[in-house]
């Protein structure tokens, strides 16, 4: 089925039909990203075992909910599958900032 009003920007911007959309291309479905996935205080060890039972890579309770590993197609089943994260937060980076 085509997206007509995202056919019709292309057509605006004078985009070619092969080029994929911004979002398409940053986002690859390989890599090694930390999860973390916020929970209630007190349901750690439960939103745990519910990412264990959901086939998650390396479940871990730590304060505040757990953390798994995986790449964009976890992101997107934490969201669909997960009913005891509240919120997740998927660390893409990390740097040290230095004190001035």
């Amino acid at each position: 089925m085509v997206d007509i009003a995202r056919e019709g920007r292309r057509r605006q911007k004078g985009v070619d039909d092969c080029a994929p959309t911004r979002y398409e291309a940053g986002m690859d479905t390989v890599g090694d990203i930390e999860i973390f996935l916020v929970t209630f205080p007190g349901a750690e060890a439960l939103l745990c075992a519910e990412a264990r039972e959901k086939g998650f890579i390396d479940p871990t309770p730590i304060k505040g909910g757990a953390t798994v590993r995986g790449g964009w197609p976890e992101v997107w089943r934490v969201n669909l599958e997960l009913r005891g994260a509240c919120r997740m937060l998927a660390r893409v980076s990390a740097f040290q900032a230095k004190l001035v």
